[in-house]
């Protein structure tokens, strides 16, 4: 009822045992319903991941993520990582188009040395992306506190080919 002239592609949230990030429903995509029969979803069957694709005089692929929490080790089980990165790789691959945007929460900050963060720098520069915060000069994307200190981290992400 909020977006009444939009279509909603929606994917609920899977979170069996987890008490960190978003508590429940998932993430969604709105498209103006004027522009809807441009549109088509080619999502993988995973419910962090969305996809797009906008059918126009260039053929544009949105993707958008939420990836589970960095736990800030070198060590740790990537398995879940792994499945979210397959899944963005197989539809870069599996869709044909002009031009790619990869979104998201990545729950990844380049500045930390941890294996989540060196998996994932290593996925984008396998897939020839930049992120978009090496272009547009940014202080944070999220913030919390914590007994009073304020924390900031770019963990949110807007990814492009080169």
């Amino acid at each position: 009822k909020a977006l009444p002239d939009y279509q909603i592609i929606f994917k609920p949230a899977i979170k069996d045992n987890l008490d960190k990030g978003r508590p429940r429903n998932g993430m969604f995509t709105a498209i103006p319903s004027t522009h809807k029969e441009l549109i088509t979803d080619v999502s993988p069957p995973n419910w962090r991941l969305q996809a797009v694709k906008i059918k126009s005089n260039v053929d544009i692929l949105i993707i958008s993520s939420y990836f589970p929490v960095d736990p800030r080790t070198i060590q740790f089980d990537d398995m879940e990582l792994q499945e979210i990165l397959a899944g963005i790789k197989s539809i870069i691959d599996d869709n044909a188009f002009d031009h790619l945007i990869w979104c998201g929460d990545i729950n990844t900050d380049f500045i930390r040395m941890t294996g989540h963060v060196n998996i994932v720098r290593q996925f984008v520069e396998e897939v020839n992306l930049i992120k978009s915060w090496e272009i547009f000069d940014i202080s944070y994307t999220c913030f919390h506190e914590i007994n009073g200190i304020t924390y900031t981290s770019k963990i949110d992400h807007f990814f492009h080919p080169v």
